[in-house]
């Protein structure tokens, strides 16, 4: 079973980011551990100036209620909601002040998770640059896979997985990863590699990857896919494969600079969760 930390705050986002993760709960057989940091929420209240930064003479602390207070008002919000196993919810709740980053590193470490799944930053309502930073700090530092969800989105029943590969050595672990996910629910795993026109080392590169992966999994590679799509864009190509093969999530190594950058750089991410809005896991490549 996975262990999952899934970072949420009190807003309609999150509560509909906390229906998400106990669908997929329904279907991928996940342990479900909440962290709540009330600092970083509480950024999103404070009046902000034209320079981007909050109004320093209008400051407003965070929240000093105690943590009996914060408990019930947590309650409430996944009482509301409308997921099922809210008792789990409310026992596996971390409340913990500080810097969000570290927060969510330590309780990793704390409960032994596998993976990690946030909300996509919503930027009309909280500081972008603070939070932005925050954002990509947790998708490029942390060392589990990241799963980012877009604002708004409903779960629905999906029948594939996309890994979208620009062939770098962490792919055999990432895919190995990935089939834990899917296994359960008997779904395929289609690993593409996105390129601007077809070429004999592309299909090599390819070759190599299906080979590798076959003797990393044995009898579990026999539902992995592995296809070359030509496309000039390649958060449109990334997309369009994946909803032709009715995927529910794309997976994808992080990179600094390359296929990534391309597809989950800071300008397009925005871009790429809201044009067919699709969970995005993120591998660190280190």
């Amino acid at each position: 079973m996975e262990k999952a930390i899934v970072y949420f705050d009190l807003t309609d986002e999150s509560k509909k980011l906390v229906e998400y993760v106990m669908h997929l709960k329904r279907l991928i057989p996940l342990q479900i551990h909440l962290v709540y940091n009330p600092v970083i929420y509480d950024y999103a209240f404070y009046p902000v100036s034209p320079a981007g930064l909050y109004d320093q003479s209008t400051f407003i602390p965070p929240i000093t209620a105690d943590k009996q207070e914060l408990e019930e008002r947590i309650h409430e919000f996944i009482d509301n909601s409308s997921c099922w196993g809210k008792s789990e919810l409310k026992e596996n709740l971390k409340i913990e002040t500080g810097e969000l980053f570290n927060v969510i590193q330590d309780y990793k470490d704390e409960v032994n998770a596998t993976f990690v799944i946030i909300p996509e930053i919503d930027e009309r309502i909280l500081l972008e640059k603070f939070f932005n930073n925050e954002q990509f700090k947790i998708i490029e530092k942390v060392d589990v896979p990241v799963m980012v969800v877009p604002r708004d989105f409903k779960f629905q029943p999906f029948k594939s997985i996309v890994y979208a590969t620009d062939f770098h050595k962490r792919d055999k672990k990432a895919i190995q990863f990935l089939s834990r996910l899917a296994i359960p629910i008997n779904a395929p795993i289609h690993v593409v590699h996105i390129a601007e026109s077809e070429s004999s080392e592309t299909t090599k590169n390819m070759d190599k990857l299906h080979k590798e992966v076959q003797e990393l999994l044995q009898h579990d590679a026999k539902s992995i896919n592995f296809e070359c799509f030509v496309g000039d864009h390649v958060t449109a190509a990334v997309h369009q494969f994946a909803q032709e093969r009715e995927a529910g999530i794309i997976a994808l190594l992080q990179q600094k600079e390359g296929f990534l950058a391309r597809v989950l750089g800071r300008s397009t991410t925005d871009k790429m969760t809201k044009k067919t809005n699709f969970p995005i896991l993120v591998f660190n490549k280190d």
